[in-house]
């Protein structure tokens, strides 16, 4: 790690700067091989016996022991897309109608997926079923790799919680999102651009990965070249999409879904817009009161830490902002973990992460403390976004590849 002494300082002072730090490097080093001889076997042993538990006791008992609420056929979201090919066959729009889905759902995703449903046979339930658990295991082995790279107690309680099991439970393509955000943070930027840009055509949410991998001039233009092939792919489904997004209030978050639990509750009518104000608002005000508190320890893996944070803050605040989303999306919260557990302020770390694990467990604190632990919850989510919201403008601002693209930008002269 570089070191340049500061005005004043001696040469023998940048010395014993850079043994503390190259110290501190060493130390974390070996937390981090001590931690994961725990971490990587207790997630993998957890995801084993809960393997083992649906095939010894059922699907519907595991997960109900679980606090999860389940669905049957097994794999349930994905169940539209099955549905789709019927559909498409009757000559008929699957997000518009699609009665070959069990519960009757159209299908909000983009069209593609009913080609992939019909390439890779889906209506043969076996070969539905292989897919589905192909990206249960793609997943697992994303959050395993994150264990493996940055074990925390923290981040295997996170893997283990409501949002993280009723992802698998329901099946989503967010399963396979995540495995391909997780292998783009792994890859070079232009390939890893590459990679957001198939997720996005997939689920179009992806998009707001793509900041995370804008390092340098070069991947901003790729970024702007690969928008424009996006919008042009994508014109003519992004309405119908729109529109086929359910709102709801029960495991789920995000602005929209506050304004419809105070319609549906309380018969009062908020709009998201201005309940997104009000939590932007706060979050402006926790800069303001505490913004000189985040700073974060840095050691040879802050970069990646770093990217790894903008990825699942960036999908995390945006989702929030733009839409009603089921909670198996805070899933994407895992990748904050690894630069959230090197916040300098023990106080502020410790409560962040708490709430953060308390966002992550809508159905266990609901099973377990009934509407007050639905009410926890929710407040948590709030808080969340305040927090987050927060930190990442902190985390931009002392980003000095940010700053500079910023005043590449700039169409304001620079100050002399």
């Amino acid at each position: 790690m570089a070191y340049t002494p500061s005005a004043g300082s001696t040469p023998l002072c940048g010395t014993l700067r850079v043994e503390v730090l190259r110290g501190a490097v060493i130390s974390i080093t070996t937390i981090d091989s001590r931690r994961r001889r725990i971490a990587v076997p207790v997630f993998v042993a957890g995801w084993l016996a809960i393997a083992a538990a649906v095939l010894l006791f059922g699907w519907t008992p595991t997960w109900a022991a679980l606090t999860v609420p389940t669905e049957r056929p097994p794999f349930s979201d994905m169940r539209s897309v099955q549905g789709a090919i019927d559909a498409v066959h009757q000559g008929l729009d699957p997000r518009v109608v699609n009665p070959g889905d069990p519960w009757h759902r159209t299908m909000d995703y983009p069209i593609v997926w009913e080609r992939i449903a019909e390439r890779l046979h889906f209506e043969v339930e076996r070969d539905y079923l292989s897919f589905e658990i192909a990206l249960v295991l793609a997943f697992l082995a994303s959050v395993a790799g994150l264990l493996w790279w940055s074990p925390s107690p923290w981040l295997v309680a996170a893997a283990f919680s409501s949002s993280v099991l009723l992802l698998v439970e329901r099946g989503n393509n967010d399963l396979a999102v995540f495995a391909l955000v997780y292998l783009a943070e792994s890859l070079p930027l232009a390939i890893g651009l590459g990679v957001l840009f198939v997720a996005a055509l997939l689920k179009l949410y992806p998009v707001l990965c793509w900041p995370a991998l804008i390092r340098s001039r070069a991947t901003l233009v790729l970024a702007g070249v690969l928008a424009v092939a996006f919008l042009l792919l994508l014109q003519d489904e992004l309405g119908a999409i729109h529109k086929a997004q359910p709102l709801r209030a029960y495991l789920s978050y995000g602005s929209a879904s506050f304004a419809y639990a105070f319609k549906v509750m309380g018969h009062v009518a908020v709009p998201g817009l201005l309940i997104s104000a009000v939590l932007i608002v706060a979050a402006l005000g926790v800069l303001w009161a505490f913004g000189g508190h985040i700073r974060f320890a840095h050691d040879e893996r802050f970069e990646a830490r770093r990217r790894l944070f903008y990825a699942g803050a960036f999908v995390f605040l945006g989702t929030f902002v733009l839409g009603s989303n089921w909670d198996y999306r805070l899933a994407f919260l895992l990748f904050c973990v690894p630069l959230l557990v090197t916040l300098e302020s023990a106080v502020f770390r410790r409560t962040l992460l708490a709430i953060l694990l308390v966002s992550l467990n809508h159905s266990a604190l609901g099973t377990w403390f009934g509407l007050a632990g639905y009410a926890v919850n929710e407040l948590a989510k709030a808080g969340l976004f305040v927090l987050m919201a927060a930190v990442a403008t902190m985390v931009l601002q002392q980003d000095d590849v940010v700053r500079r693209l910023w005043q590449r930008l700039s169409l304001f002269p620079k100050p002399r």
